[in-house]
């Protein structure tokens, strides 16, 4: 899974808005202090949830790639707010979007094309604004016959 971490490291690098990015390691979760991440952030988590034996020390396994993108949040986005001022708060989804076209269909020698499963706002009592992108993918585990 490291490989897939760095992999997924140097893709999201190309994003030049992304000021931060790394695993995630619960950096969000802590409201009494500001996190120590620079915002815009991309956090990242990596789950197999489901794994087959293929092999005595083969497996096919299905990823979950979840990218958590932060932002410090400020701005007005009510309909009554001037277009002007309401595009530069709305901006931030920009950003969800180039994350979402670097990853789509990207594929690497060590794993299948990335999927998007879906996109959603985490509800947060704090001034960050969360969204949680999770993407699917497959990939044949030799580590287990490794020496």
């Amino acid at each position: 899974m490291i490989n897939i971490y760095e992999k997924l490291f140097a893709k999201l690098s190309e994003v030049a808005e992304l000021n931060w990015i790394d695993m995630d390691k619960g950096q969000l979760d802590y409201y009494e202090t500001r996190p120590s991440v620079q915002f815009p952030c991309a956090l990242i988590s990596v789950q197999l949830p489901k794994c087959d034996d293929i092999g005595a020390k083969k497996q096919n396994c299905q990823a979950l790639i979840t990218v958590r993108l932060a932002f410090d949040f400020t701005g007005n986005t009510s309909a009554a707010t001037p277009a002007a001022e309401r595009a530069k708060s709305l901006a931030y989804l920009n950003l969800c979007e180039a994350v979402y076209k670097k990853l789509q269909g990207w594929k690497d020698a060590g794993f299948n094309a990335l999927s998007r499963q879906s996109y959603r706002e985490e509800k947060r009592t704090d001034h960050y604004k969360v969204g949680y992108m999770p993407f699917t993918t497959s990939f044949i585990d030799l580590a287990a016959a490794e020496p």
